[in-house]
């Protein structure tokens, strides 16, 4: 079959290092891998060897999936493309792409089982041919008797072998052409060019326009042309394929011969070829696969009787020919001449009004015979001086451009045709983006006489290419930020249409009202709403549908899909879909059912305070009423009295149940605002960008404000209600005020103010409560901070003075005295006697300058008062203020303990550093049990003690606790206390009781943090007692600790 004698070289089809990939790996690694190799082999092959670029383009078509060494599946472009098909519509392409498709695992997407070859069945490319024909593939992998990977075969690299073969001579074009050609018109997106692949199955689709007398073949836009653009994120739904298809393209006749087709792929290194007719329309698409067909069997016999067939056909046609081909000849001579006439005019009027510029030299001697008008134009100098200095056009390119144009223009003489995109620097410095194109004008021997270049400015469209890729990657950063704070919102968001149907719901919201996305998207807003609401909302949305109102706040009622009525806060605006009409409504819808039940309460209880007022009202009406009556009337009287005060001890209940519930209530969300901001800032659930990391920072801030408020406010209800006890101890005085001080460090370097301690060393231990009076300094340093502008100072004094006032109890000789002097705005003198009145704050309009809850002061009073002493102050508008707390001094009891170590002032530090070490000496990953009925806090602690190392198993009332206790023998215990079924002290209890496990560690959390309630936790056998909301990052100090002690 093959015209020279010599054995095939098989080795030569052979691909000996394949791309291969862990079974493992993504999509995305696949695509990267072949996007990849397919751009290098381009840069590092050689040019003028065409068996290594054309094996090397071959090689990064497919890749193959390995589990060691063997062979588990395969993944092609095809694959790739029809991956991307079934995974979106082609709206949606791109998005889903990247978001679902890239980061899929290649063993779930692979072809396998993969037809492989046993590299020594591989003795002739019928073989090949055969197995590729039988099994409609395009890769055939050879292994070895192991299974193991020894090379590849595919179309392009058998397309090697192809020597001289007669079939591939005999045989036309028209003979195995397809005629049914895929195709689309150049405004089709790239997308749907890849839906329209997977559809036809096929590799290829032609992209035409329409023509006089048929369709116009205008580019053409392959599988791998896709897998190149998934590589590098185009977005495919908007990219037109005019711009990225491969133009213009390479055709053939339908009357030339396979071999021919064989040598133009092999020169262009292309594997498909357009039949176009005289006139350019198409008639047909040829591929390698093609090719390949012609070599089976079947095909062998069909040639052989066609080749006898035509054999008797052209020797009748033989005798004929000869007769008429002098005839023909004449007439052709004439025609010639007045045809080349016609040919020089039209050529002229051609390139005169052609957009691109037309030059023309002798290939020979380099000299320019043709240059059109456009030239000078693109160029800035004029056609003659091009005529005069021939070089001047290359000498033009850009010098990043010019070698690139050189290499190509040398391949022009051997492959016949090159276009490509390139710039060049005009006379007045200006850079313009050429496309060029340059072929050889050969004569009818073939041989080259001129070489012709086609050079078109595309300045603009580069720009525009440009303008549009940057605008698309803003595009997508501002669409990806704005999803990211869509779902991870903490309050609930929903975008409707006019009409009312949800668009789009976040998590937050659809756990508020129980309903699912999908389910949500087939309601109206109003659906789950009050009826008495609805209209009120209807309302405020026309008028912002009209414009009389850019946006509006209601407060409403919603039912959960169980039944229950939740009140909800919503802001709601419009916004514009994404073509500009109609409008869109995004709403924020915050729950504030905790709210309004708070409120509910805080009126039941003004109710009966007012009630009880009104009683007692009454009753001393009627005891001023009756004085002169009987004396026997007195007993009746202090009846009545008596079960007023009744009432009055039960409001006063009442008020602690209901402060004590307020806690629990704020608190436990908290537990999880604050847990969650801290999980996301330490990285729990990825990398955070520096705009994300700010927006955190606000919301931990928040939370920490809030949590400071709800303990003033805890702390003065208790200190009203003589439910404070002090915990007296010997404090080191430089500690106590140095770890003041280092809690307002941070604000004031923020404004860049001074801070100063002075203490007078003869003094070093003070008897107080450490926390109540660092709380009190705390307030102080704070305020002092807050109302002293930018580059002021700030100063924590402490001395020790006789006591030379009537103000402390006579039996103390010495006062020690805390003084926080600032340089701030200071304190008008008929404002100071407001200072220290609770809820009271000297500036309390509207636009007041500084924030607070007028609870700061009243509680330094009040701490201090406890401690036996009292706070004064003393200030001057404009120039500061000094604010004193006064303690009474034992000096036989203080003096005397002055020997005493100081704690070290780094040794808070030294403790973090060592606790932090601990996790050294404990086992793997110990267990903990989270009992703990609330969902959101179960969420927040479980994520960030598993990002720490530590198993978690979970019981949501007391009794699940005290099973799983037993059951599992966890290595620590969370106990939350209130609790369904058995609270959290209950479950405590019973497991003390339990020799089995009563050694377990336990961790109480509570959100009611009132008194008494840590010393019960520890009376019951609780470890350790935390309130919340807890920092996560202090948990795991308690637990480490906890669990050291065990080991």
């Amino acid at each position: 079959m093959y015209t020279n004698s010599q054995e095939v070289p098989l080795e030569q089809a052979i691909i000996r290092s394949p791309l291969t990939i862990a079974a493992s790996a993504t999509v995305a690694d696949a695509i990267t891998l072949m996007s990849v190799g397919r751009q290098t082999c381009n840069l590092l092959c050689e040019i003028d060897s065409e068996t290594n670029l054309q094996l090397a383009h071959a090689q990064n078509s497919c890749i193959l999936v390995t589990e060691g060494k063997k062979l588990i599946g395969i993944l092609t472009e095809r694959d790739l493309v029809k991956l991307c098909g079934q995974n979106a519509n082609p709206e949606t392409l791109v998005q889903n792409s990247a978001q679902t498709l890239l980061e899929t695992a290649i063993a779930e997407v692979m072809v396998y089982p993969v037809q492989a070859l046993l590299e020594w069945e591989f003795t002739d490319i019928l073989v090949a041919i055969n197995r590729f024909h039988r099994y409609r593939i395009r890769h055939l992998p050879l292994v070895n008797d192991l299974g193991e990977i020894v090379g590849l075969l595919t179309h392009e690299s058998l397309r090697q072998l192809l020597r001289p073969i007669d079939m591939l001579r005999l045989r036309q074009v028209k003979e195995v052409m397809i005629t049914h050609v895929i195709y689309a018109d150049s405004t089709a997106s790239v997308a749907q060019i890849a839906n329209l692949m997977l559809e036809q199955k096929v590799s290829s689709v032609v992209i035409i326009e329409e023509g006089d007398n048929g369709l116009l073949p205008i580019g053409i836009l392959t599988e791998g042309d896709i897998v190149q653009y998934l590589a590098l994120e185009l977005a495919l739904v908007t990219t037109s394929v005019q711009l990225v298809m491969s133009f213009p393209v390479a055709t053939v006749s339908p009357d030339e011969t396979l071999w021919t087709v064989r040598e133009i792929m092999q020169e262009r290194m292309i594997n498909h070829l357009i039949v176009t007719n005289a006139d350019g329309t198409m008639e047909g698409i040829i591929s390698q696969t093609d090719l390949l067909n012609t070599l089976q069997p079947t095909e062998i016999y069909k040639l052989v009787s066609t080749l006898e067939t035509k054999m008797s056909r052209l020797e009748q046609e033989k005798l004929e020919l000869l007769e008429s081909r002098n005839k023909l000849l004449e007439s052709q001579v004439q025609a010639s001449t007045f045809a080349l006439a016609d040919s020089n005019n039209m050529f002229r009027q051609f390139a005169e009004n052609n957009r691109g510029a037309i030059i023309l030299r002798e290939f020979s001697s380099g000299k320019v015979v043709y240059v059109s008008p456009r030239y000078s134009e693109i160029w800035g100098h004029s056609s003659e001086y091009l005529y005069q200095n021939p070089e001047v056009w290359m000498q033009s390119i850009h010098p990043e451009d010019i070698d690139k144009v050189l290499q190509l223009y040398k391949l022009t003489v051997n492959s016949g045709f090159f276009s490509d995109e390139y710039r060049i620097i005009r006379p007045d410095g200006t850079i313009r983006w050429i496309w060029g194109r340059c072929f050889p004008l050969k004569n009818a021997n073939g041989k080259i006489e001129q070489m012709a270049a086609i050079a078109e400015d595309i300045s603009d469209r580069k720009i525009a290419e440009i303008a549009l890729r940057e605008s698309e990657q803003r595009l997508r950063a501002s669409e990806s930020l704005l999803s990211a704070m869509f779902e991870q919102s903490p309050v609930g968001m929903a975008i409707t249409d006019t009409n009312g149907h949800f668009i789009r719901t976040n998590p937050c919201y659809q756990e508020m009202v129980g309903y699912s996305e999908n389910e949500l998207q087939l309601m109206r807003f109003t659906d789950n709403m009050l009826p008495e609401d609805i209209e009120d909302n209807l309302r405020l949305r026309s008028q912002v549908l009209s414009d009389e109102s850019e946006s509006y706040q209601m407060e409403k009622r919603l039912f959960h899909r169980n039944g229950e009525m939740i009140w909800v806060r919503t802001t709601s605006s419009k916004i514009l879909d994404e073509v500009g009409q109609p409008p869109l409504f995004v709403g924020v819808i915050e729950d504030i059912s905790d709210r309004k039940q708070t409120e509910k309460s805080l009126a039941s209880a003004e109710i009966e305070r007012q009630e009880a007022i009104d009683e007692l009202y009454q009753l001393n009406q009627q005891l001023e009423s009756r004085v002169a009556q009987r004396t026997q009337e007195l007993q009746d009287t202090n009846q009545q009295l008596s079960v007023a005060n009744s009432e009055l001890a039960r409001a006063t209940r009442l008020k602690d149940e209901f402060l004590a519930n307020m806690s629990h209530e704020l608190r436990t969300p908290l537990n999880a605002v604050l847990g969650m901001s801290e999980g996301l800032m330490t990285g729990v659930f990825g990398d955070l960008n520096e705009r994300q990391m700010r927006s955190l920072s606000l919301i931990e801030t928040s939370g920490r404000h809030l949590l400071e408020l709800i303990n003033d406010i805890l702390d003065v209800a208790k200190i009203g209600a003589g439910k404070l006890d002090l915990e007296l101890s010997s404090v080191a005085i430089e500690y106590l005020c140095k770890s003041s001080l280092n809690f307002v460090k941070q604000i004031a370097n923020q404004k860049n103010i001074q801070l100063k301690l002075s203490i007078n060393h003869s003094i070093k231990m003070i008897t107080v409560d450490e926390r109540r009076m660092r709380q009190a300094l705390i307030n102080l340093l704070s305020n002092a901070v807050k109302f002293t502008p930018k580059g002021g100072k700030v100063c924590l004094e402490v001395k020790l003075q006789a006591s030379e006032t009537t103000e402390l109890n006579a039996e103390y000789s010495y006062t020690m005295v805390f003084s926080i002097i600032d340089t701030g705005i200071g304190i008008s003198p008929e404002d100071i006697s407001n200072l220290f009145q609770a809820f009271v704050q000297i500036d309390s309009s509207l636009n007041r300058q500084y924030s607070g809850t007028g609870l700061g002061l009243t509680l330094v009073k009040q701490l201090t008062e406890l401690h036996g002493g009292y706070v004064s102050v003393t200030s001057q508008v404009g120039e500061g203020s000094c604010f004193s707390i006064v303690l009474p001094y034992t000096e036989s009891i203080e003096l005397g303990q002055s020997d005493k170590a100081e704690p070290p002032l780094d040794s808070f530090d030294q403790n973090l550093k060592q606790v932090s070490n601990l996790g050294n000496n404990l086992a793997v990953n110990p267990l903990i049990l989270l009992a703990d009925d609330n969902p959101i806090n179960i969420e927040t602690f479980s994520n960030y003690l598993t990002s720490r190392g530590y198993r978690l198993i979970f019981a949501s009332d007391g009794q699940e606790a005290i099973n799983m206790t037993i059951a599992q023998n966890p290595d620590l215990i969370l106990m939350d206390i209130q609790m369904p079924v058995i609270d959290g002290i209950s479950a405590i209890e019973t497991i003390r009781a339990n020799p089995d496990v009563n050694n377990i560690p336990i961790v109480a959390l509570t959100a009611l943090a009132m008194a008494g309630d840590r010393e019960k936790c520890l009376a019951v056998g609780a470890n350790e007692y935390l309130a919340k909301p807890v920092q996560l990052s202090h948990l795991i100090t308690v637990i480490q600790k906890q669990l050291l002690k065990t080991t």
